[in-house]
Order: C-alpha cells, then structure tokens, then sequence
C-alpha cells in the first residue's frame, strides 16, 4: 500500500488525537496560495517564508483561530492566475513570526481541509 499524497491525506476524515505530526511526510511537498495584493508579480512564483512575512499575506478566522491558508495542489480554480508555491516547512516556520496567526489550514481542490496549530510545528520541524 502507497503512501497517501497530501491531497489525499486531507481529504481522509480527521482521527481524535491528530495533531500536525502527520505533516511530516509531506514538509517538502509545495502547497500554495493566491498573490496578495501587497505582491507585485504575475503568473505563479515560487515564495519563500519572508516573502509571505513581506507581502502581507492575509490570514482567516477559521474556528475561532487566525489560520494562514493554502491549497494542496497547484490547479486548485480557487487560486487564480496568480499564485505563489511555497515548501510547507518554510510556510509552517513562517507561522513563527507572522503576528497573530495560531497555525494553518491546507485545503484541497474538493474542498476537503485539515488545520493545524503551531504549537506542534517545533516538533515536526526540529529534524
């Protein structure tokens, strides 16, 4: 049996006791978001966690929490003509410094999503 992709992970239904552990197959895989209006650039781009710290990028309140949130895959319609890529350790380690935000929400282009708290990220990303 193969290893779920990220999408797929999503979209599997939330089991009691998960935290964002389970991320951590998946730290390299590039997830994405749609240009800020503070971002001066078209097309797709690749970001890093500075360039989302310099643009602005606008957090949501999900849950009662201040979530950034990015989508699982690239030909998500939601995302538009312009979008940024980002490795998802660098987007969780941005989390760190973005004031306010408590974590992230990863959204697939079913609509399935999964959010996670940054008071686990130091452990998934200590390796």
């Amino acid at each position: 049996m193969t290893a779920p992709t990220l999408t797929e992970y999503i979209a599997q239904p939330p089991v009691t006791g998960e935290s964002s552990f389970e991320l951590k197959p998946f730290l390299d895989d590039e997830i994405f978001f749609s240009k800020p209006e503070t971002a001066d650039w078209q097309g797709y781009v690749m970001a890093t966690g500075e360039d989302i710290l310099n643009w602005g990028m606008g957090a949501s309140r999900v849950g009662g929490q201040t979530m950034l949130v990015f989508r699982t895959d690239r030909a998500d319609p939601r995302l538009g003509e312009d979008f940024a890529g980002i490795p998802m350790h660098e987007a969780l380690r941005a989390c760190f410094s973005y004031p306010g935000v408590e974590g992230v929400v990863l959204v697939n282009k079913t609509r399935h999503w999964k959010s996670f708290l940054i008071e686990n990220f130091t452990g998934i990303l200590a390796d």
